[in-house]
């Protein structure tokens, strides 16, 4: 029998998952910037809608210093610092600063950052969400400094704009917003913030005025009341200007940004996924088996007693393989994995770690050696039992033998010790049957 014994490794050429090029698309296609530095400020990644934004493509400048190449030089000691927070563990939320683009230009980025760090924290990186606020900035500046100009700033601009009365009441909102709700300017101008803002009430929104009266700034994420009643993220950010007592808002939608967040981490908890668990019968691969086993070694060490481990060699699979096909061969191994997990406990563990061999690890079995051997002898009966019953596929009716090799482990056994125990317990006992079967006289 051809022996498969290479583990079954998903995390193995990742970048040629189907659901890892399915994520890659998303990010790429995101209408926002997505950026990732490495532990030394050094540019490992950003998606498509950089380049647009900022002429420059990624394979150009993979591995220069973001700070060095992106950040004027008036800013840079400040971009650093507040990396080093980040990376400290520190979130960013909402801060704005200049980028340069290839031409010189500067666009005005706000960004969102958060530490990126491997499973076992050695390497340290982060990842920044960045918006263009660019068209907003300008708007700022620009009715500072002409009042009379304002509407035409705010209506070229990609983001609801509101002028609110210190009582809560709209005096005016730009096309945009009107777009995004579905209400006529007519409608909303005269109405209280209330009747689009879905969190606060009339006090909770009296109150905030008061606060951005006081402070003169704030940015926070709402949910907005659409005119046929359906809610959607919003992004605030309020500047009162005190000479006119109103108070300038910005809204811009979140949809879009909400959705490639949950569209990101789900592609993350795919990926997650897909590192601990067999692609075919996501059963735990090897890796997961080592972190359960340490586990359970951690409590016996705690408690005293013993945990088991089966090895399951499937006799007649690459028979069975060869002379149905592969499709064939694939709905066996789906199939055994379901009986093997449906024959023990829920907290035991029913892993795949090569072709045709699966292993089952028994946490709490009694503590005294002689009922935790008849324990684990139990369980392997059960299994064997349980994979010989005929499976059928279609048409047609498999039978599939197994050989099982257990052996018992305590909190100072390490898995290859364990396994290499158990392999040996299983081929005695394939030797064993195959002797049988040749010493049995003719029919």
């Amino acid at each position: 029998m051809d022996r498969k014994r290479a583990d079954v490794d998903p995390l193995h050429g990742l970048t040629e998952q189907p659901g890892t090029a399915l994520a890659a698309r998303i990010v790429d296609a995101a209408p926002v910037v997505i950026l990732i530095l490495d532990g030394d400020g050094r540019i490992v990644y950003f998606n498509g809608h950089f380049e647009r934004l900022s002429g420059w493509a990624l394979d150009e400048v993979r591995g220069a210093e973001w700070v060095e190449r992106f950040i004027p030089q008036r800013l840079r000691a400040e971009i650093v610092e507040l990396r080093r927070r980040v990376l400290r563990g520190q979130r960013n939320r909402g801060h704005v600063n200049p980028v340069l683009t290839r031409d010189g230009r500067e666009i005005e980025i706000e960004w969102h950052d958060q530490r990126l760090s491997d499973a076992q924290d050695a390497r340290q990186g982060l990842v920044a969400v960045g918006i263009d606020v660019s068209q907003r900035e300008r708007a700022v500046r620009e009715m500072q400094l002409s009042e009379e100009g304002y509407r035409s700033v705010v209506e070229t601009m990609p983001d609801g704009f509101w002028v609110v009365d210190l009582d809560g009441r709209l005096r005016e909102v730009n096309d945009e917003y009107c777009r995004m709700s579905g209400y006529a300017r007519a409608e909303l101008i005269g109405a209280g913030i209330w009747l689009v803002e879905a969190i606060e009430d009339a006090d909770a929104t009296a109150a905030h005025i008061a606060r951005v009266e006081r402070q003169g700034f704030d940015r926070f994420e709402s949910l907005h009341r659409r005119r046929d009643g359906n809610l959607w993220p919003v992004e605030v950010t309020v500047r009162m200007n005190p000479a006119l007592r109103r108070q300038f808002v910005f809204i811009r939608d979140l949809s879009a940004i909400k959705a490639a967040e949950a569209e990101r981490l789900a592609a993350e908890q795919a990926m997650r996924h897909m590192a601990f668990h067999d692609a075919l019968t996501q059963l735990p691969n090897r890796r997961l088996l080592a972190d359960r086993t340490a586990q359970v070694r951690a409590a016996l060490a705690r408690d005293g007693g013993h945990g088991g481990l089966l090895f399951v060699d499937l006799d007649d699979f690459k028979r069975i393989n060869d002379r149905h096909g592969h499709d064939a061969g694939d709905a066996l191994l789906v199939e055994v994995a379901k009986r093997l997990k449906g024959a023990v406990r829920a907290h035991d563990t029913v892993a795949r770690i090569g072709g045709d061999e699966f292993v089952v690890m028994l946490a709490q079995l009694p503590a005294e050696r002689a009922a935790a051997g008849a324990a684990l002898d139990d369980v392997a009966a059960k299994l064997e039992q349980a994979i010989a019953a005929p499976v059928r596929l279609g048409r047609r009716v498999l039978r599939c033998r197994a050989s099982l090799g257990g052996t018992l482990f305590g909190a100072q056994d390490d898995l290859d010790a364990i396994l290499a125990r158990a392999d040996a317990e299983m081929y005695a006992a394939k030797e064993t049957r195959q002797r049988a079967a040749d010493e049995m006289p003719p029919a």
